[in-house]
């Protein structure tokens, strides 16, 4: 996947909602997230039976809690006994 312009933040097997992997993905535009989509679909190791999706507006200053992870940094600190 390192050959493809998309910044991917983690993709991991797993099991759930009738699923068996995750790939969380950052695209710049819809059209970025389109082109990575047909990639996945295409490339010669992957095997999709179903593509699943929820598309996450960046920008939205409704959210939450904003994609950061200072907040990860911060628990694996204190878990680990730091105090930084």
């Amino acid at each position: 996947m390192e050959n493809y312009p998309t910044a991917t933040i983690l993709a991991l097997n797993g099991m759930g909602t009738d699923a068996d992997r995750v790939i969380v993905t950052y695209h710049k535009d819809y059209s970025g997230y389109t082109d990575f989509v047909k990639n996945t679909k295409t490339h010669p190791s992957v095997v999709v039976d179903e593509i699943k999706s929820f598309l996450v507006d960046l920008n939205d200053k409704t959210d939450f809690v904003s994609l950061t992870f200072s907040l990860v940094a911060n628990y694996l600190q204190k878990a680990n006994g730091n105090s930084r």
